[in-house]
C-alpha cells in the first residue's frame, strides 16, 4: 500500500485506510464484493492486504472490548424503546444518505411514522437515485415532503433562487480578509440582522488568518481554536524542533521558551525507549499547563494515551511525544469571543439559513474539496460496486454551497487570483461572473492605514549641517552622501542602525568575507609562489581553517574549490611576470586639504618599486564608461589610489573577479579621479544639507531605511 511499517509513519497516514473501511461499512459493502467488481484485478492485492488489515484489527478490537464505528452495522440493536416514546420522526437529508443511513430509517418506518425533508439540486443526483429506488418521484429543483412509511410525496413545491451573488478575486490571501470585513460592513448597512450572517471557508486554517484582524470580536468561529495556537503546544513544538534543527529561527524561538518545558523535554528524552518510564513521567506535562482549559483537554488526552505507552515498544520518547502531540493538534478550545456573525466550514453550513453569505477560497483546489476516501480504488470499480465516486462526492459539494446560495438573500465570494491559483469552475457552472469593484490598494486600507508608517517616526528635520572634517570619510560614506541624502542622515548623523534578522541562508557578502579572510592569511604568511600546484595546496588549507558553521557555506565554499585552479594559474602568472604581494586587508588613512579619508585597501601588489592596487570582489560590481561616468557615486578604486599613493607611485587600481577569475581596469579612472577631486573639495567647508528621498527609487530596494522613508 506504500505506507511505512513504522508506527510513528503509520500513524500520519492510517486516516486513508480507516476513512476507506468506514465508507465500505456505511454502504454495506464486504470487500470480496470489490475483487467482483474489479474485472481486471488491478486491485486485487491490495484489496486481499486491506481484507486482511481489517480482519486483524477487528479481532484486536474484540480482543480489547472497544467497539470502531466500522463493525457497527454487523453488531447493532435497534432501540425500540426510544421509537415507542417518538412516534413521528422528521428528518431534513441535506446530504447524502448511505445504505446504512437507509436501512435503520426503514425499520423505524415500521415503529414509528418516519418523514424526509428533502430539497433536490441538479448536484445531488445520487440522492435522488437512492430515493426514487425507494418509490419516491423526485422533481428537480423542488423541496420534497417524503413519507417513508406509505412511500408517497406529501408535499412538493417548486423554489428558485433569489440571491443576488457576486464574485471577485484578489491577488494575497490577506486581501481575503479584507473583502470578508468589507461585505459583512455591506451587509450590515443594508439592514441584515448580523447573526444572520455567514463567513464560509473552505480551508479552514484560513480562519486563523481572519481571527488575527477581528479586533473588535465580531466573529464566532464555529471551528474553535486550534491547540495548536496554546502555549503549552508551542514551547514544546520549539524545544522539539531545536533539538531536531538549531536554525537560527529555532534557535531564537528556543531562547523565549521558559526553562521548565525545556526542562521536561530533556528529561523526557533522556528515557529513550524505557516506555514503562515514558508512561510514568509523561503525565507531569499536565504540571506546564498555565491555563484551565488546556489543561483540561491534556488531561482528557492523557487519560487514553498512557494506555497505548507499553505497546510502543522501541519507538523512542521523541516519537511517543510527537504522537502525544498530534493527538493534541487535533483538539481546539471553544470560541466565547461572543461574536455574532459566524464563521464556519462548508459541512457546519447544512440545514442552515442566512441572509448574508460570504464565501472565501472559491478556488479551483478548494471547490469542491477532493476527497481521501478514493485513495485505493479507481471510479469503474467504484461504479460497479456502487460506491459514491469522486464525482459524487464533488456534486455533493457542490449541492451544499449550491444550498447555501439558494437560501441567502445575498452572497459575496471571493478567490485568490494568480499564476498558481485560479477560480473554480463551479462558478461558471453557477453562472456567476466576476466584478472587480474595488482596487486591491483599496481593500489594503481596510487593515492598514496606509500612512501609519511615516505618523509613527518623526520626520527628520529638511536642512541640517554636517561638517565632514570632524570624521574619516569612507568611500562607502561618500557613496551614501551621493546617492540619498536621507540616508545619509540616518546612518551618519543620527546613527540609526539598522536590524538584520539572522538567517540560515549565508548573504553574498558573508561568503565573501569568509574567502578574504583564507587569502588574507595565506598572503600574510608568504607574498609569492612559483608553483601552481603549491599554491592550490595553501589556499585550499587557510579555506578549510576558516571557521564554517553553516552548512550552506561549506558547500559554497567547495564550489569555489573547484574554481581555484583558474585563480591559482592566473596568480602564478602574475607571479612570473614580476608581481608580488605587498600587503593585504590594509587600514589606510591619508589628508586630503581639510578632509580626513580612510578604508581598507583588499591587496596591494608591487612589481619594480610600483604599486598595483586590487579590490577583492566575490559578487557583482559596476564599471563606469564615458556614458555613465557623470552621475558616479561610487569612487572606490579612485580612494584606494588616493590612500596607498602615501606608500609609492601606484601605477593601477582594478577589480580583482574572484568568481570569474579577471582583472578589470576601469577605463574612465582619471576622469573619476577628477569627479572625486571635484566631490572632496566641496566637501572642505561644512554643509548644508537638504534632507530628501533620493529620486531613484531603485536605491531603496534593499534600504535598511526604507519603512522610515515610507517608501516600502
Amino acid at each position: 500500500l506504500h505506507i511505512e511499517r513504522n508506527f510513528f509513519t503509520f500513524t500520519k497516514n492510517s486516516s486513508y485506510i480507516i476513512k476507506f473501511f468506514e465508507e465500505l461499512s456505511s454502504e454495506l459493502v464486504e470487500i470480496e464484493q470489490l475483487k467482483h467488481s474489479d474485472i481486471y484485478a488491478d486491485y486485487e492485492e491490495h484489496l486481499e492486504i486491506l481484507q486482511e488489515l481489517r480482519k486483524r484489527y477487528e479481532e484486536l478490537c474484540r480482543a480489547h472490548g472497544v467497539l470502531d464505528p466500522i463493525f457497527l452495522p454487523s453488531c447493532y440493536r435497534l432501540n425500540e424503546a426510544f421509537l415507542r416514546q417518538n412516534p413521528h420522526i422528521e428528518v431534513s437529508v441535506d446530504g447524502f444518505l448511505s445504505r446504512f443511513e437507509i436501512e435503520l430509517l426503514l425499520q423505524a418506518s415500521k415503529r414509528s411514522e418516519v418523514v424526509l425533508h428533502f430539497f433536490a439540486t441538479p448536484y445531488n443526483t445520487k440522492m435522488h437515485e437512492r430515493l426514487r429506488s425507494l418509490g419516491f418521484e423526485i422533481t428537480p429543483n423542488a423541496h420534497h415532503t417524503l413519507y417513508l412509511n406509505s412511500k408517497k410525496t406529501l408535499l412538493s413545491c417548486q423554489k428558485h433562487t433569489k440571491a443576488k451573488v457576486f464574485a471577485e478575486g484578489v491577488s494575497e490571501d490577506i486581501l481575503q480578509v479584507a473583502f470578508v470585513k468589507k461585505a459583512v460592513y455591506d451587509f450590515i448597512q443594508k439592514g441584515y440582522d448580523a447573526q444572520k450572517i455567514a463567513v464560509i471557508v473552505p480551508d479552514e486554517h484560513k480562519a486563523e488568518l481572519l481571527r488575527l484582524f477581528d479586533t473588535k470580536y465580531n466573529f464566532n468561529f464555529a471551528m474553535g481554536r486550534s491547540f495548536r495556537t496554546s502555549r503549552l503546544y508551542q514551547a514544546l513544538e520549539g524545544v522539539v524542533e531545536y533539538f531536531e534543527s538549531d536554525t537560527q529561527e529555532n534557535s531564537h524561538r528556543f531562547e523565549r521558551i521558559g526553562s521548565a518545558v525545556e526542562s521536561f523535554v530533556v528529561e523526557l528524552f533522556g528515557y529513550g525507549t524505557d516506555t514503562e518510564a515514558i508512561q510514568n513521567f509523561l503525565p507531569k506535562i499536565v504540571q506546564l499547563c498555565e491555563d484551565a482549559r488546556e489543561r483540561t483537554i491534556v488531561e482528557e488526552e492523557l487519560h487514553t494515551f498512557v494506555k497505548i505507552i507499553p505497546f510502543m515498544e522501541a519507538m523512542g520518547a521523541k516519537s511517543i511525544l510527537k504522537l502525544f502531540m498530534q493527538r493534541l493538534l487535533r483538539r481546539s478550545f471553544d470560541d466565547v469571543s461572543g461574536g455574532k456573525i459566524t464563521v464556519m466550514g462548508v459541512l457546519e453550513s447544512r440545514g442552515i439559513s442566512f441572509d448574508g453569505v460570504v464565501i472565501v477560497d472559491f478556488n479551483e483546489e478548494h471547490v469542491p474539496k477532493k476527497s481521501e476516501k478514493d485513495l485505493f480504488l479507481n471510479t469503474q470499480v467504484r461504479q460497479l460496486a456502487q460506491l459514491p465516486t469522486t464525482q459524487d462526492r464533488e456534486a455533493l459539494q457542490k449541492h451544499y454551497y449550491a444550498m447555501l446560495l439558494h437560501n441567502a438573500k445575498e452572497v459575496a465570494i471571493c478567490y485568490k487570483k494568480g499564476a498558481e491559483s485560479m477560480p473554480s469552475r463551479f462558478l461558471k457552472q453557477l453562472g456567476i461572473k466576476e466584478q472587480s469593484r474595488f482596487e486591491e490598494h483599496d481593500y489594503a486600507s481596510v487593515l492598514f492605514s496606509v500612512h501609519a508608517g511615516k505618523k509613527a517616526l518623526p520626520t527628520p528635520p529638511l536642512h541640517v549641517v554636517h561638517d565632514f572634517t570632524k570624521t574619516p570619510l569612507s568611500n562607502s560614506k561618500l557613496k551614501t552622501y551621493l546617492t540619498c541624502t536621507k540616508r545619509f542622515y540616518f546612518r551618519y548623523i543620527k546613527k540609526l542602525e539598522g536590524h538584520e534578522i539572522p538567517k540560515d541562508l549565508p548573504k553574498e557578502h558573508e561568503i565573501g568575507s569568509v574567502i578574504h579572510s583564507a587569502l588574507y592569511r595565506l598572503y600574510t604568511q608568504k607574498g609569492c609562489y612559483a608553483s601552481v600546484e603549491v599554491l592550490q595546496r595553501d589556499l585550499e588549507r587557510e579555506l578549510d581553517g576558516v571557521q564554517k558553521h553553516n552548512e550552506l557555506v561549506r558547500f559554497l565554499l567547495a564550489l569555489y574549490k573547484k574554481q581555484l585552479r583558474r585563480f591559482c594559474e592566473l596568480e602564478i602568472k602574475r607571479f612570473e611576470e614580476g608581481f608580488a604581494v605587498y600587503g593585504v586587508e590594509m587600514p589606510l588613512q591619508t589628508q586630503y586639504g581639510k578632509l580626513t579619508l580612510g578604508g581598507v585597501v583588499d591587496r596591494v601588489d608591487i612589481k619594480q618599486q610600483q604599486l598595483y592596487v586590487l579590490d577583492y570582489k566575490t559578487g557583482s560590481y559596476t564599471l563606469y564608461n564615458e556614458r555613465n561616468v557623470e552621475g558616479a557615486n561610487d569612487f572606490q578604486l579612485q580612494f584606494y589610489h588616493l590612500l596607498t599613493s602615501q606608500m609609492g607611485e601606484v601605477v593601477q587600481c582594478g577589480f580583482y573577479d574572484l568568481k570569474n577569475c579577471t582583472i578589470s581596469h576601469e577605463a574612465v579612472h582619471a576622469h573619476k579621479m577628477q569627479l572625486l577631486r571635484h566631490h572632496l573639495d566641496t566637501l572642505q567647508e561644512p554643509q548644508e544639507i537638504e534632507v530628501r528621498e533620493c529620486e531613484d527609487t531603485k536605491h531603496c530596494l534593499f534600504c535598511e531605511y526604507k519603512t522610515v522613508c515610507g517608501r516600502e
